[in-house]
């Protein structure tokens, strides 16, 4: 059932990001944040869109007939951009942060097998998945609670996904047969 609603979420999270978007390094992009207060309130899909903006991010959100609300993001961040979703649970309650990376079919066998060896070594609700639709690798970290989230710890959750993201680059950043893949 599980993997189920995890194909059918990654069907419909799949048509809110162009084929082409990229994960993975870019140049001459930088930036200084300013630093937001510390407030406690839950975190909602308008709210993170918000933040995102803030920040300097391309953010929006889409509502899904189920409830579900999806926050598709362009995050460039430390000469990376990070083509992320965020999705909402339809009572608004979680949060599940989802990174597109590469065209999964690019992959060798082995490189498959090392990133479900990867999945193994995470435990948790972390893992890398394929999408069906699009065949496009994802990392996906799941089952955030929205409540009492401050923007200091919407802005660490947020930052240690991507930081996760960068950490297993060389896993993923370089598909068999393709130089430079995760590079804009």
């Amino acid at each position: 059932m599980l993997r189920s609603l995890i194909l059918a979420l990654s069907l419909v999270l799949a048509s809110s990001f162009p084929a082409a978007a990229q994960t993975g390094p870019v140049s001459n992009t930088t930036t200084a944040q300013p630093i937001l207060a510390a407030n406690a309130q839950s975190v909602t899909p308008e709210r993170l869109v918000g933040y995102l903006r803030h920040k300097g991010h391309a953010a929006e959100v889409q509502k899904l007939n189920n409830g579900v609300q999806i926050v598709t993001a362009r995050i460039q961040k430390d000469n990376w951009t990070y083509e992320a979703q965020f999705e909402f649970s339809a009572n608004g309650k979680n949060v599940n942060l989802i990174c597109q990376l590469a065209n999964a079919q690019n992959y060798s066998r082995a490189q498959l097998f090392d990133l479900l060896k990867r999945n193994y070594d995470f435990g948790g609700l972390r893992h890398f998945s394929i999408r069906a639709n699009d065949q496009r690798l994802c990392l996906e970290d799941n089952n955030y609670s929205t409540a009492n989230m401050s923007d200091a710890i919407l802005e660490t959750t947020v930052n240690n996904f991507l930081q996760l993201v960068r950490d297993t680059h060389p896993l993923w950043g370089n598909p068999a047969g393709q130089t430079g893949i995760a590079q804009n």
